[in-house]
């Protein structure tokens, strides 16, 4: 039985309606934090759902910080 389902369905519409996204912007929108966004997208991803990369799919790359990049995560086309 999935713990969150209403969450994840949520992360799922706002990466359909609003393209890839980070966990930290994610988080923002739904109002939670980031790791607990990260847990769903983990679940997600597992699920085969979401894919995550380093880079946009599309559009400009920004200037980046230091540290690791974080990923940017956009549903598959299951």
């Amino acid at each position: 039985m999935e713990a969150h389902p209403g969450t994840r369905d949520r992360v799922v519409r706002l990466l359909l309606e609003q393209g890839p996204a980070t966990a930290s912007v994610l988080a923002e929108r739904l109002a939670l934090t980031p790791p607990a966004v990260r847990r769903h997208l983990d679940a997600l991803e597992g699920d085969g759902l979401v894919q995550a990369s380093e880079r946009p799919p599309y559009g400009p790359v920004g200037e980046r910080g230091r540290g690791r990049p974080a990923k940017v995560y956009a549903l598959t086309d299951a």
